[in-house]
């Protein structure tokens, strides 16, 4: 009787101590909780002081501003006119003399457009300002830790390299590469207003390939003609892990890593950044290439002298600089 009783008491005792347990820890999850909600009010209060589209009503206020995008998507083409709502959104708070307005992709990430010269000042001058959102994680499996993607001591360190590259003298030597894309992307334009009654309906693609010929050009060296052939792999790849990366940033539930990895999304994604590899990779294994050749035919002289005598045969491209 004896030994039941204090059996009887003992079990009593581990059910009030695990009892006891679940409460404290019950009231700890609250806490935290509580805390983090009223941060987070607090911060939605500062960002909503910011002009920017509001949530009206109980599903906006779960997707933030997404629904604008969502709809255009399952309407038409979804890169265009999501460029139409975020130029639509700049003009709107431009008109009203702001330079700046926020939106929110789903209850708790929010985003702030800067489009004024003296609003973006402080921010791009600034050299302690430099933390990247997490979004540019998403291009790290394509750019890795570069001076786009990284930040603090590496970003500085990567600065610090390039800066000379920019130099106004080296700049210069790309006028022509510029100038020569420029003329063919004129010529495209005219193609197209004399054979659609003097209309275009879409400027973009135009804009967008000259741009990509010209960037290639000058930093690489080498010639994609993403203005004139349409069926270029390492173009339609380029394009393809921009349209992908797009379709990420809008997809909340696409966000962590590991579930990104798993989907069709994510394969085709890391098989276009492959093909993106590959070619930078033989264009740098082929500069590499060149550049042996030249210190074993001119021991004698210095890096610095054999890449000048290459610029004074052709131009270098940026790559060629670094």
């Amino acid at each position: 009787m004896f030994y039941k009783n204090i059996n009887t008491i003992l079990s009593d005792i581990n059910i009030h101590t695990t009892d006891a347990i679940i409460i404290v820890f019950l009231i700890f999850i609250l806490t935290v909780g509580l805390i983090y909600y009223l941060r987070f009010k607090r911060f939605v209060g500062y960002v909503d002081k910011i002009p920017g589209p509001k949530c009206s009503h109980i599903f906006g206020k779960l997707i933030g501003n997404l629904e604008l995008f969502w709809t255009i998507k399952v309407m038409t083409d979804f890169s265009y006119f999501g460029f139409q709502v975020m130029a639509g959104l700049t003009k709107t708070y431009q008109d009203i003399g702001a330079g700046i307005f926020r939106a929110w992709i789903g209850p708790f990430q929010n985003y702030v457009v800067i489009f004024r010269a003296d609003t973006v000042e402080t921010i791009l001058s600034s050299n302690i300002h430099i933390e990247k959102s997490r979004e540019y994680k998403f291009f790290q499996p394509w750019l890795g830790l570069g001076l786009l993607t990284s930040t603090g001591d590496h970003w500085r360190s990567h600065r610090k390299l390039l800066t000379p590259s920019f130099h106004f003298r080296i700049l210069e030597n790309f006028v022509p590469v510029i100038n020569g894309q420029k003329d063919i992307m004129i010529d495209i334009i005219d193609k197209q207003l004399s054979q659609n009654n003097g209309i275009i309906d879409d400027i973009r693609p135009v804009i967008t390939n000259c741009a990509l010929d010209t960037i290639c050009e000058t930093a690489m060296g080498v010639t994609v003609k993403a203005q004139t052939n349409v069926n270029s792999e390492y173009v339609n790849s380029l394009r393809n892990v921009l349209m992908l990366f797009l379709h990420r940033f809008l997809s909340p539930w696409l966000w962590p890593e590991f579930i990104y990895q798993i989907t069709s999304y994510g394969k085709q994604f890391k098989a276009n950044t492959a093909v993106l590899h590959e070619f930078t990779d033989s264009v740098i294994k082929e500069r590499k290439t060149e550049l042996l050749m030249k210190m074993n035919e001119n021991k004698g002289n210095k890096l610095e002298e054999l890449v000048e005598d290459m610029g004074s045969k052709r131009r270098l491209a940026f790559l060629d600089s670094l």
